[in-house]
């Protein structure tokens, strides 16, 4: 059901679309949520069965949808855009990658290569897509003419997902069942590196948006932050549990991570700045004041400015005074925990994936259950809840 607004944003309506989207009466998956390059609309990848799918491209402002691609021979996993909204990449339980035309929903190319399934899809700045598929190779496509341009050999296990680094230099694919994610090289196809023990399943990994870390989402490690160069491990989210999506606000001041649960947690990150920076490092100096409750005090507020205060914490942790290494510790520790983060129970079943507008002010999560909700991020007040089960009764 799709929940129609008036334009200030009000509720007015509730009306059934009339459009079929499964055959089956049981409830899907919505596995994949992506905003538009634009911000316009949201595309969904719907999955009820492996063999039943479908492909929503839903308007933000009009809370419809402006086309479904459906189809019975494969549910849909992962969906891709490419930055001039032309072509739109699709990947699922088969052992095809489709092509959409963006404006009309229509088949353009079914890729044919991957042996087994193609589940990961994504867009090269170029307009290239990449493919990731249970056969462990990477693909690269022209969308135009369908035809497949280069192939990276390697990943080890079948590949969930794909990430390209903001500057296209780099390529992070996750999946299988050995707890690792890889990354590539993207013009010359090399291994730069293997992350080994990140968990039972890597379900996603992702660039932050600056590209100087990686996201690593994990069943059992929740989530693990890794510079970009050098590959160090710098810390662990932990508290939520298993998690399956990971994702940060183009501004850089909000980081979600969607739990395989109905929760999802938002950790902030204020904006840096120089007035920022410095009060960071006032707080950090009182750390050797003789009162403990001005200690205290310092710590308490260090925390509540959130991520922001990482970098210089993490300088703090190399002090030679005890007092600074233990506390600086301390606080990382305790802003890397679910329980320091806000948590959103809008959904009632396991939460799939979450994106963010270009523009930071929207986000859309996805659940198990079929739905997927639009939320304002700040207030974080729910704007329209789609179940994607009911398109069609």
């Amino acid at each position: 059901m799709f929940i129609k607004r008036n334009p200030i944003g009000r509720c007015t309506l509730a009306i059934a679309v009339l459009l079929f989207v499964g055959s089956t009466s049981t409830a899907g998956i919505v596995r994949h949520v992506k905003f538009t390059s634009d911000g316009k609309s949201v595309l969904v990848a719907y999955s009820n069965g492996k063999q039943n799918g479908a492909i929503v491209l839903w308007d933000v402002a009009t809370r419809e949808p402006r086309w479904i691609h459906r189809n019975q021979e494969s549910g849909f996993t992962r969906v891709a855009v490419d930055r001039e909204n032309q072509w739109i990449a699709v990947g699922g339980y088969a052992a095809k990658v489709r092509v959409l035309e963006f404006a009309t929903g229509r088949v353009l190319h079914d890729l044919q290569g991957h042996e087994g399934e193609a589940r990961a899809v994504e867009f090269t700045g170029a307009g290239e897509i990449i493919s990731g598929g249970k056969d462990g190779t990477i693909r690269f496509w022209d969308p135009s003419s369908g035809k497949q341009l280069r192939k990276i050999e390697g990943h080890q296990g079948n590949v969930y997902h794909l990430a390209l680094s903001p500057d296209q230099q780099q390529l992070l694919s996750s999946g299988g069942d050995q707890g690792t994610a890889q990354i590539w090289d993207v013009r010359s196809g090399k291994l730069l590196h293997t992350f080994n023990r990140m968990g039972s399943l890597v379900p996603q990994a992702t660039f932050s948006r600056s590209g100087e870390r990686l996201f690593i989402s994990s069943w059992t490690r929740s989530v693990v932050t890794i510079e970009a160069k050098g590959f160090r491990e710098i810390t662990q989210f932990e508290g939520m549990g298993g998690v399956h999506w990971v994702s940060q606000s183009p501004d850089q001041r909000w980081l979600v991570i969607a739990c395989n649960s109905p929760h999802a947690y938002v950790f902030s990150a204020e904006q840096r700045g120089a007035d920022v920076n410095a009060r960071i490092d006032q707080l950090i100096a009182i750390f050797e004041d003789d009162s403990f409750a001005k200690r205290e005090d310092a710590s308490q507020a260090l925390l509540k400015m959130g991520l922001v205060a990482e970098p210089q914490l993490r300088q703090a942790m190399k002090s030679p005074d005890a007092e600074f290494r233990v506390r600086a510790r301390t606080i990382l520790n305790k802003m890397c925990s679910g329980f320091n983060a806000k948590q959103l129970d809008n959904h009632t079943a396991d939460l799939e994936s979450v994106d963010f507008s270009p523009d930071s002010r929207w986000m859309v999560v996805s659940d198990q259950a079929g739905h997927f909700r639009l939320l304002e991020v700040g207030t974080w007040k729910l704007l329209a809840d789609v179940d994607v089960n009911q398109l069609g009764k």
